[in-house]
């Protein structure tokens, strides 16, 4: 009778814990690999007013706004998707922004990351790579971030680390595809 009723327990429990596990439902993680392979974004969010009028004054966006045919006075938000990243911890949203639309290259874009703080978006990295990823190690308190580009017979990673401002090289290495 005894194992009769901690059978009936043990079933019970794994019956429960079953059930909260399929009630429960977790949040989906944040993207931390972006593609040049994909079209945009996989987590978007919007871009606020302040991040829009940096990308505004980037070189590369400035001049694909003055070869439009007309020429714009404000790029097109097609041209970009956004999501939101935690370089610095839980309590604090960054962005990654990616290039779409007019901006894409063949097999590269380009990326610009933001920190999102109180004070205004602050543009801590910007540059061209066929992929960005936010590594979970930490410099300075934010997360590395790598850009790997290649060729047809070389891979291009760069390792960045945060140092206190922007985003700096730590390692800048090529090697051959085999």
């Amino acid at each position: 009778m005894r194992e009769t009723v901690l059978l009936a327990v043990a079933y019970l429990s794994v019956g429960s814990v079953m059930a909260l596990g399929q009630t429960k439902r977790s949040l989906p993680s944040e993207q931390t690999h972006f593609s040049a392979e994909d079209e945009a974004v996989k987590r978007p969010t919007a871009i606020p007013a302040d991040v829009m009028a940096q990308l505004t004054q980037d070189s590369y966006v400035r001049q694909a706004m003055e070869n439009g045919d007309p020429p714009l006075k404000q790029p097109p938000a097609s041209w970009f998707s956004a999501s939101v990243v935690h370089l610095g911890g839980a309590d604090e949203k960054d962005l990654v922004v990616m290039a779409e639309g007019e901006l894409r290259g063949a097999n590269v874009v380009n990326y610009w990351v933001f920190r999102l703080l109180p004070g205004g978006a602050q543009l801590v990295l910007n540059g061209p790579a066929h992929d960005l990823m936010v590594l979970k190690s930490r410099w300075n308190g934010l997360c590395k971030i790598e850009l790997e580009s290649a060729t047809a017979i070389k891979l291009h990673t760069v390792i960045l680390r945060f140092d206190g401002n922007r985003y700096a090289i730590f390692s800048d290495k090529w090697e051959d595809i085999k």
